[in-house]
């Protein structure tokens, strides 16, 4: 963030940083953003429902995180209240579920695979099966890992993304780095405005869409949808700008206004008739102690 990358390259390099061509050092350790999970090497817990576990950690951080959706349901079943089947859910599941890492992990430091940063240090980071040990997916019955349906024709799951969004590019690799060019797409309706409605939400205390996280059917509906749209495609028109987005928020007319109340006419502030009044974050607190002393 200090160094401002691209916020396309940063989800890219957190999402897939292993996979892309010739990485580098730094955007392998950045792959460890998805082994940053619970995990456990209890005596009598089972390796294959523990690694399962992580999967679905795994989809469920990514569709929260950048697409603002609540897919865990369709673990089970069909999403109850968005149009995202079972058998979709385990089109995402399966991005991630050929990673080398293992269920039981040890109580002698990071788990392989790992890469060495000197001679004290290492990173635990993703990495996938080569083709020849590839694991298959399977729909599991109720979301049981020793449940898989592997019955009918149509029973090996291969990556894939809910139809209800873009489709795929003809040429993306079925795996974590298409996904991550994908979710990155300029046209893609979720990812820019589920990131700005994230900074907004830092400033004012309450999103554009209060359920930041949710965008969906359970979700709030934006409370400034023109809004919503503007900011995601200006910060998409100049290049995923992560500081620009920022100052354009909080040097803005409306974050400027005095927070007192001078009438009853929005209590909740849903009109931005005036300063948010919230409480701080107890970092940011920190931040500002040590910035008013020097």
């Amino acid at each position: 963030y200090n160094d401002n990358m691209p916020f396309d390259q940063f989800t890219i390099e957190q999402l897939a940083g292993d996979l892309i061509p010739g990485s580098t050092m730094n955007q392998k350790i950045a792959s460890g953003f998805n082994r940053n999970h619970a995990t456990s090497d209890e005596g009598g817990a089972i390796a294959e429902e523990l690694r399962v576990e992580y999967v679905v950690d795994r989809v469920k951080t990514t569709s929260s995180v950048w697409l603002g959706l609540t897919m865990e349901c369709s673990q089970c079943h069909d999403h109850k209240y968005d149009p995202i089947s079972q058998r979709e859910y385990y089109q995402m599941f399966a991005y991630f579920n050929n990673t080398t890492d293992p269920g039981m992990q040890t109580r002698n430091g990071n788990q392989a695979p790992v890469v060495k940063i000197d001679d004290k240090l290492t990173s635990m980071i993703m990495e996938d099966n080569p083709d020849s040990k590839k694991r298959n997916t399977y729909i599991l019955n109720r979301g049981q890992y020793n449940e898989p349906i592997k019955e009918g024709k149509d029973a090996i799951i291969n990556p894939n993304v809910p139809s209800i969004l873009p489709k795929l590019p003809a040429d993306a690799p079925s795996n974590r780095l298409g996904l991550a060019k994908w979710i990155m797409d300029p046209g893609h309706p979720l990812t820019a405005r589920v990131t700005v409605n994230r900074y907004w939400t830092m400033f004012f205390g309450k999103g554009i869409v209060k359920t930041t996280d949710d965008f969906g059917n359970q979700g709030s509906p934006p409370s400034h949808p023109d809004l919503l749209d503007w900011l995601a495609k200006d910060f998409i028109d100049n290049g995923w700008n992560v500081k620009r987005t920022i100052r354009q928020i909080v040097t803005s007319t409306t974050y400027r206004q005095k927070s007192s109340i001078n009438n009853n006419k929005d209590p909740e502030n849903i009109l931005l008739s005036r300063s948010p009044r919230f409480r701080l974050q107890g970092e940011f607190i920190r931040d500002a102690a040590l910035s008013f002393s020097g």
